[in-house]
């Protein structure tokens, strides 16, 4: 059971679960040898089965410890805005997705600055996916002591949702717990999608070189001290200045190093090769970033980060302008296509839909939008999820591009030139706040006199007025060809 209700930027829903999640001891059905158990109470609301994972997992402290660091990043905010005291924010689940034999486990920080993904897939374990969903995991208190107790010769059994025991007549329990889930958050899902698709590996690093990184970062360096990540030798080191040759590469920018140190007590549990414990990706131009660790085979852990701990990915925006382009046919097939598959690849998506790469794009960013896809870099594919919560909820979430459709149909945008090849300059007056703006573009290169597009040239998405002349456009474009 799950209710939704949208209030002052947020979705407060009530989940409700079966149980509460703890780790307990269990007898294993060969042999009754009493070993750990970890139950996962979920929110699942229309499962055909009480459960829809059980399995056993060898060296349990890794996964435990993996998931002790994704609830620290959903509990923390990094970053507090100026002339705001810190409220004590409401718990918010992690969600897991279920589906093609993976469990994906994801959280983002209070300020959505960071977000945070524990893949698990059928090397690290012994057992069924038997329903396929995404959910809410309760993470309470008592079960994030326990994991913190469990042992690296134990092996844990788990079970994700109403176990057998729990389903007993007498035994029915139902917890309610109200959770806030922020628009920001909700927003930060597509916006972390579009940035992972930009990325490209930037370095891989050994286990030694890894743990000599972390443990020489500053613990006490300011907040919103940006740094940079350069190559040093076979490992990393923090720069306080830009490489300046002509050939190197747009240096990774990193501020707020309290969300990087959160890697420092994982490393020393990786089992996978220790070659390649770590790897480093980056967008092109530096702005975000994002750190693997091949904890075992089959298990990994990866913390997505912007540069600085007050941007959050909510407000990046870099997936706004394809939202100005939504086919809802081309939506419904791309959606049909997903079939909770965990390994999409563009170009099986392409094929099985029929799309071109940008029509692909806008319909994927469209889904992305409302949770229903994920993107995994180290596969470099999408994966299907579906957000346990009414999406009819966040239709509107993105405040500039509310505001651009509100310019359009109040007449906001005047179309001073036409465009009707590549090579001319498209020109268009758009209705600002207190002063009209120009907005130009040549061979798809748009730009405006606002302050936004000044500060930011389009690092942070289009501003209003763009994304305003882009959705007038593309109006009359339809109109044309209707009339053609």
């Amino acid at each position: 059971m799950s209710e939704s209700k949208a209030q002052a930027g947020a979705i407060h829903q009530t989940l409700s679960y079966g149980f509460s999640s703890a780790l307990s001891t269990a007898s294993t059905a060969s042999t009754g040898e009493r070993k750990p158990k970890l139950e996962l109470a979920t929110s699942l609301r229309e499962a055909r089965y009480p459960y829809f994972f059980e399995g056993r997992l060898e060296e349990a402290n890794i996964f435990a410890r993996c998931l002790l660091s994704l609830s620290k990043v959903v509990e923390t905010r990094f970053y507090v805005p100026p002339n705001l005291l810190q409220r004590i924010l409401a718990e918010r689940d992690p969600v897991i997705t279920s589906g093609a034999g993976a469990l994906r486990f994801e959280g983002f920080s209070a300020c959505a600055s960071a977000y945070c993904r524990v893949d698990l897939l059928p090397p690290a374990y012994e057992g069924e996916i038997i329903e396929k969903g995404t959910t809410n995991v309760d993470f309470n208190p008592q079960m994030k002591a326990a994991l913190a107790a469990t042992l690296q010769s134990e092996s844990l059994e788990i079970g994700v949702g109403k176990d057998e025991f729990v389903l007993q007549k007498g035994s029915e329990k139902t917890v309610e717990k109200k959770v806030k889930l922020p628009l920001r958050w909700l927003k930060s899902f597509v916006e972390v999608q579009a940035y992972q698709k930009q990325m490209q590996k930037r370095m891989t690093v050994s286990k030694v070189e890894a743990l000599n990184f972390l443990r020489n970062l500053p613990s006490n360096a300011h907040n919103q001290t940006v740094f940079f990540i350069v190559p040093a030798g076979r490992g990393l080191r923090l720069s306080q200045t830009a490489q300046s040759k002509p050939s190197a590469e747009t240096p990774i920018q990193i501020g707020g190093l309290k969300r990087l140190l959160l890697l420092k007590d994982l490393v020393p549990l990786i089992k996978q090769s220790q070659a390649c414990a770590l790897t480093v990706y980056s967008s092109p131009d530096g702005l975000a970033s994002e750190w693997q660790l091949d904890m075992k085979e089959g298990l990994r852990f990866s913390l997505t980060m912007t540069c600085q701990p007050f941007r959050g990915f909510s407000g990046e925006g870099r997936v706004l302008e394809n939202l100005t382009e939504i086919e809802e046919e081309k939506l419904a097939l791309l959606r049909s296509a997903l079939q909770w598959r965990q390994f999409l690849s563009e170009e099986s998506l392409q094929q099985s839909c029929n799309m071109n790469s940008e029509a692909l794009q806008n319909a994927l960013a469209a889904l992305g939008s409302r949770g229903l896809v994920g993107f995994d870099l180290s596969s470099n594919s999408y994966f299907h999820r579906e957000l346990p919560f009414d999406l009819s909820l966040v239709e509107s979430m993105h405040p500039r591009l509310k505001a651009a459709h509100k310019l359009v149909a109040t007449d906001g945008v005047i179309a001073l030139t036409s465009s009707d090849n590549s090579n001319s300059t498209l020109q268009m007056e758009v209705r600002g706040s207190d002063v009209t703006h120009l907005v130009t573009a040549k061979e798809d290169n748009w730009r405006c006199t606002c302050q936004w597009f000044s500060k930011y040239q389009g690092t942070r998405g289009l501003c209003k007025h763009i994304l305003a002349a882009k959705l007038k456009q593309a109006l009359a474009n339809t109109v044309d060809e209707e009339e053609a």
